[in-house]
């Protein structure tokens, strides 16, 4: 089994490399897509704090510092 597994993270880390050599992306389609990641996060971010309010206000207090393992 451990043979298999050390094959396979070798044989996965090739197709990355491969990958990644193969498809490298133009500037503008990197800054498309970090612009696009970002929106997403603020939009993640955006929501764990109107969570949190929601729970903090409701008298849930201790939900507010449940919600940090969430974001990580």
């Amino acid at each position: 089994m451990k043979i298999y597994k050390k094959y396979r993270r070798i044989k996965l880390a090739k197709i990355k490399r491969y990958k990644a050599k193969s498809k490298l992306p133009s500037k503008k389609e990197l800054n498309k897509f970090l612009a696009e990641h970002d929106k997403l996060n603020s939009f993640k971010r955006f929501f764990v704090r109107l969570k949190k309010r929601f729970l903090y206000v409701f008298g849930n207090k201790k939900g507010a510092t449940e919600d940090k393992k969430l974001k990580e």
